[in-house]
């Protein structure tokens, strides 16, 4: 049995360096957290849905957007070899990257803004110094990726993050990317 032991830990030390050294080569996982030794550990994203297809839904959703495979206008620009425009769809004012699409499209304001003011009251009613680390958080230039992974480690640095807010948030964000779906989906299919 201690050989089995062995090739397990050998197996779980490879991948565990594979995914480290493609983390910093691939901008597809930027935004993904992968923690130390995360076999058989589900990620944050999906260790607090529940069943139903809804939840498995937007987690999708935010999973795809996590690990960029969620298809935007600039990923349909690069993979056209630039036949296509980058510039969003919805509002014709920038390339509709990650950023633009879930922090910056005007098109988006109105369900963005229902779905911060929900991210920003938790944020209110669980922290005291709640307006600093909104503002450290934007500050920081981080703001995106405490939306899509707020597992990260900077993160808690910055947000002091305890483990059960983290999966509060991670519920609010998982609605946040989902309903900007929805609405984006929405605007396009009338846009045919």
């Amino acid at each position: 049995m201690k050989w089995k032991t062995t090739v397990k830990h050998a197996i779980g030390k490879f991948w565990e360096t594979k995914w480290n050294s493609e983390k910093t080569e691939k901008s597809t996982i930027k935004f993904l957290d992968i923690k130390h030794s995360p076999f058989g550990k589900p990620h944050q994203i999906c260790k607090n849905v529940s069943n139903t297809v809804l939840d498995v839904t937007k987690a999708e959703v935010k999973a795809k957007l996590v690990t960029r495979t969620y298809t935007l206008q600039h990923d349909k620009s690069k993979f056209s070899g630039h036949k296509e425009s980058d510039l969003c769809t919805l509002c014709g004012l920038c390339k509709e990257d990650t950023k633009h699409f879930l922090l910056e499209c005007t098109a988006l304001k109105d369900i963005r803004d229902k779905h911060l003011l929900k991210i920003e009251q938790y944020i209110r009613n669980n922290y005291s110094d709640s307006e600093s680390i909104i503002d450290r958080l934007e500050k920081e230039d981080v703001f995106l990726q405490f939306i899509l992974d707020s597992s990260l480690a900077k993160l808690h640095h910055i947000a002091k993050l305890k483990c059960h807010n983290i999966r509060e948030l991670e519920c609010l964000t998982r609605f946040f990317c989902n309903g900007l779906h929805t609405k984006r989906s929405a605007l396009l299919l009338r846009k045919k």
